[in-house]
């Protein structure tokens, strides 16, 4: 009897340390915030998409044939990322879990690195008019940071063993 009432002292301790730790903890991000950050990604991602699906080789004609073959394969890259962004985005609606979410911050953050990398190239720059992805980059930029402060708090709460 004694051992069944200290398991629920203790239950009832680490619940309370639980609510205690995510109430205090504001890297957090609530569930309903984070229907609103995935719903924010995904309109980047939109925009991102247009832009790279509007990349017109026969605009520039004076890119090498090679340069003109890599820019298309950057492009196909993207958009194979935008897709599977969407699809880790997808899977966190119906269920969020701190892997979904480091693969998650690990995809946004690989996508755009590559789009700040694409955007430095003058040849691709001239391709693609990133003027609303400047913003958009900004927008992805803390959408990472929160994505990446959420998950690392969460991993040490599952470190700690008091993880919801």
């Amino acid at each position: 009897m004694k051992a069944v009432l200290a398991l629920v002292a203790m239950l009832i301790c680490s619940s309370f340390a639980t609510a205690q730790t995510q109430v205090s903890d504001k890297r957090l991000i609530s569930d309903a915030d984070f229907r609103i950050v995935l719903n924010q990604v995904e309109v980047i991602l939109s925009i991102l998409e247009t832009q790279l699906k509007g990349i017109d080789l026969e605009k520039v004609p004076q890119i090498s044939y090679s340069r003109g073959k890599s820019i298309e394969a950057q492009r196909d890259l993207g958009m194979m990322e935008i897709d599977i962004i969407r699809k880790e985005a997808s899977k966190l609606r119906g269920k969020r879990s701190v892997s979904g979410e480091l693969a998650l911050e690990e995809s946004l953050d690989t996508f755009f690195y590559s789009i700040a990398q694409w955007e430095s190239a003058n040849d691709f720059s001239s391709l693609v008019h990133f003027d609303d992805s400047a913003k958009a980059g900004l927008d992805a930029g803390i959408l990472v940071t929160r994505i990446g402060n959420d998950v690392q708090a969460r991993v040490e709460m599952l470190e700690k063993g008091n993880c919801p």
